[in-house]
């Protein structure tokens, strides 16, 4: 079957990966999306293939506009016997499915590429999206932070802790924004409960800052 072999095929590229982006992450967003498009219409053979290949090459230099990843692609898609009428599709979700991209896109995207918006923003919710959240910030050097409803003892510790770019002010920047950006009713309903346990996060968090806990 062509989704096994395009396992194979991309398995060796995120072996390594250590930001939140490896295969693990491409097999939640390929469950959501399946659960997504089987309420909603969409493509799912379109959509499981994007899972696998949308997040290949992050940071690499040659990868703008994700044009090495969309190559990529395109090359494995033909070695598995994948239908050559859906890859033009599949292209489409790995351009258009970046959240820090999404000021950038055309307004009459494809439901293809909102499902596939709404299960990879999905994956940065909940659970495993504070895994991740924490893993990310990790392997970038960021700084954990404070709570944004912390105490200080002096107000001249604020300076000395809080960086601006935290892994916790990554929660404020997008986490909790992305309940707010999805597209399908069916993410829309999924993203209700994971946006509650990460506001639960916080307040506990902000609770062990301060000793309540």
């Amino acid at each position: 079957m062509w989704e096994a072999r395009l396992v194979d095929l991309v398995k060796h590229t995120l072996a390594h990966e250590a930001t939140g982006h490896d295969l693990a992450h491409s097999i939640r967003v390929r469950n959501l999306a399946e659960r997504i498009a089987l309420a909603e219409g969409g493509d799912i053979v379109v959509l499981v293939a994007t899972a696998y290949l949308h997040d290949l090459f992050r940071g690499d230099s040659e990868n703008t506009n994700k044009s090495k990843t969309i190559g990529f692609a395109r090359t494995a898609l033909s070695q598995i016997s994948f239908p050559a009428d859906r890859v033009p599709d599949v292209v489409d979700c790995i351009r258009y499915h970046s959240w820090s991209e999404r000021h950038s896109h055309p307004p009459d995207l494809s439901r293809n590429v909102l499902i596939f918006q709404d299960a990879d923003r999905l994956d940065a919710m909940g659970a495993f999206g504070i895994a991740r959240t924490f893993t990310y910030g990790g392997s970038i050097g960021r700084a954990i932070g404070i709570p944004h409803d912390a105490r200080l003892p002096l107000d001249t510790l604020e300076a000395e802790l809080e960086t601006g770019n935290s892994t916790l002010d990554h929660f404020y920047s997008k986490l909790l924004l992305l309940e707010g950006s999805l597209s399908t009713g069916t993410a829309q309903q999924i993203a209700h409960d994971r946006h509650k346990y990460l506001e639960s996060f916080l307040s506990r968090l902000t609770q062990e800052w301060n000793g309540e806990k």
